[in-house]
């Protein structure tokens, strides 16, 4: 049954065992130097054909000796979002207690190869190579072939592994049509209910085409670098509510919802506007740029959910894509005050 196993692992694992031409050379040699000795009974040549034979044994004993005890991790940076080219670090590691491996190469899924001259025994080597996911979450296994053709050259011996990524990514903040008109439409939203409260001073926010003359900060916005956009004085209301977007985890579109949260959450924070995020029974005030990963982190494992209802909160904004279509026409829903019933 042990047998069994390891004959089913090995087919897994696809260890795959290629002669070179050297390694031809070798062969036909070895089969010529065996014909003459056994028809001759000469010493010479039965000596030639015994160093071959040794030659070829050690080098394929040795071959798979590197191979062995090898594993491999991938890490990818802090704050990975999908959809954008990423410096991934693939790391080697040796569990041989005394034996180094040599001339070790490892192919990519893509087709580039990456090479370690030596890897020292119960040692590890980091090799970096750019890798892009399209989907958020955590990404699936890489399948990477790891060779040798040490010592001489005469064959190449091949393993299989699949390496696991640890790391959930960040779903992708870039725009897509519709975003930006999602986003201001949010922001007018804000400066409204900003402005409709108390004169009580909150920060200093950049200017946005519409906002009031007299709420610019003259004497702040003097300083910054010439051509850059004033600031403006934001104000909190009499009942000091924050912005509140709530995520709709209805299956319909939900990938392009949580995208367009991504983009939402990633925006707000470089307009200084704290807000508190709503996913499902989750809640995340987002006071400080830093608090912004909190969010993303939660949307790169968030799942839909048919059965969650939409809470009767005409106060928040809804991030969904059943909504209706945006002002260019696409399919996708913008973040606007929920109705009353759904």
């Amino acid at each position: 049954m042990t047998l069994l196993l390891r004959l089913r692992q090995r087919i897994a694992q696809g260890i795959r065992h290629r002669v070179t031409l050297l390694g031809a050379m070798m062969l036909a040699l070895l089969l010529a130097s065996g014909m003459l000795a056994f028809t001759t009974s000469q010493n010479a040549f039965f000596l030639l054909f015994s160093l071959l034979l040794a030659s070829i044994l050690i080098s394929s004993f040795i071959n798979r000796l590197m191979l062995a005890g090898l594993t491999a991790e991938i890490e990818v940076p802090p704050h990975s979002m999908a959809g954008r080219e990423l410096e991934v670090k693939l790391i080697l590691r040796n569990g041989k207690s005394w034996l180094p491996s040599f001339a070790l190469e490892a192919k990519l899924p893509t087709g580039a190869s990456l090479h370690v001259p030596m890897l020292q025994a119960r040692g590890a080597v980091a090799l970096t190579f750019p890798q892009r996911w399209l989907v958020r979450g955590k990404p699936d296994p890489l399948t990477l072939d790891l060779q040798t053709r040490f010592p001489f050259g005469f064959s190449i011996r091949r393993t299989r592994i699949r390496v696991p990524v640890a790391q959930a990514l960040y779903p992708s903040v870039d725009a897509e049509p519709g975003f930006d008109e999602v986003l201001k439409s949010l922001l007018r939203h804000t400066r409204r209910d900003s402005f409709a409260g108390s004169e009580e001073f909150s920060h200093l926010r950049n200017y946005i085409p519409g906002d009031p003359a007299r709420h610019i900060a003259w004497s702040a916005s003097a300083r910054l670098p010439e051509f850059a956009q004033p600031l403006v004085r934001a104000h909190q209301s009499e009942s000091g509510d924050r912005l509140r977007l709530r995520l709709d985890l209805h299956p319909y579109l939900f990938e392009q919802s949580v995208k367009l949260a991504a983009y939402l959450v990633w925006e707000l924070q470089y307009e200084n506007q704290e807000f508190v995020f709503y996913s499902g029974a989750d809640t995340f005030p987002v006071l400080a740029t830093l608090d912004s990963y909190t969010v993303l982190k939660h949307l790169a494992l968030v799942e839909p959910d048919a059965t969650a209802p939409i809470p009767d909160d005409a106060s928040a904004f809804l991030i969904s894509c059943r909504l209706g279509a945006l002002p260019d026409g696409s399919a996708l829903a913008s973040a606007i005050p929920k109705p009353a019933r759904q």
